[in-house]
């Protein structure tokens, strides 16, 4: 759900641009704080479960995702072939081993797929095109998802699919959000294509984790489910909202980006 949200936010980063000074945009996140930290005061007290915090699960995850983020715009001015590109990938790859189908589909679309794909295509047919895969994998979760899924026949699939759509749309958004930028401002360009990401993944996030807890709640007030079978409606609820928001954008991308690129901005030379 995060990486939905990271894709809207990409989206979104892009059009910020025309209207908003470039020092301005990178302030973007404080404003977000504080309204959150507002908006905590109205929040209605719940039932509270106290369990052993997963400390080193939480740190590889954070790890892992931050050398993903930092591999990937690390590549897109440095090189896809660039040392310190595919040791951040390595390293992403090692510490989310767990989420590993999908890491792996990140970086077949990213380390090679995606720059070639772009060197030969619209920029948005790549980048609709990684996100139908995205929602296809969302899809098949939300067709599939029972309380005792074999991971092998539902969640690899999904995964492996997931991975490449996300990789081919993050190539695609850096590549184009870079498109055009002065030397001098790729820095600023970067902060805010990152920005985006970060502001894009949080609001996601919230959105569809909202959703999957709205259907779990009514599940299991009604009585009509135990409560493994009302948490995965809630799930499948979510994935299938994420489904369809990836369908859409796919949609707005192909039909709102300009972009053709050639090889060598492609591969981010």
């Amino acid at each position: 759900m995060g990486g939905l949200g990271s894709v809207v936010g990409l989206l979104l980063g892009g059009a910020l641009t025309e209207y908003l000074s470039w020092r301005w945009v990178l302030f973007i996140n404080a404003p977000i704080a504080v309204l959150v930290l507002i908006g905590t005061g109205v929040l209605v007290s719940g039932d509270t479960e106290r369990g052993p915090l997963d400390i080193p699960g939480a740190v590889a995850a954070t790890l892992g995702i931050g050398s993903l983020i930092y591999a990937l715009t690390r590549g897109n001015t440095n090189g896809w072939t660039d040392a310190g590109t595919l040791v951040s990938f390595a390293a992403g790859a090692v510490l989310l081993v767990a989420y590993l189908p999908f890491v792996a589909g990140v970086g077949v679309a990213s380390g090679g797929l995606g720059p070639r794909l772009l060197g030969a295509l619209p920029a948005r047919a790549v980048i609709a095109a990684g996100m139908l895969l995205c929602a296809g994998g969302l899809a098949w979760y939300a067709a599939t998802l029972t309380p005792t899924s074999n991971y092998v026949a539902v969640m690899l699939p999904a995964m492996l699919a997931g991975g490449i759509g996300t990789g081919l749309t993050f190539v695609g958004c850096t590549v184009t959000g870079m498109l055009g930028v002065a030397p001098r401002d790729t820095g600023v360009a970067a902060g805010l294509l990152n920005t985006s990401v970060q502001t894009g993944s949080a609001l996601g996030l919230g959105a569809l984790a909202a959703i999957a807890s709205i259907v779990t709640r009514n599940s299991i007030v009604t009585g009509r489910h135990t409560v493994a079978v009302a948490l995965t409606d809630g799930y499948v609820a979510g994935l299938l909202a994420g489904s369809i928001i990836f369908a859409a954008g796919a949609l707005v991308a192909a039909l709102t980006i300009d972009a053709r690129l050639t090889p060598a901005e492609a591969a981010g030379r």
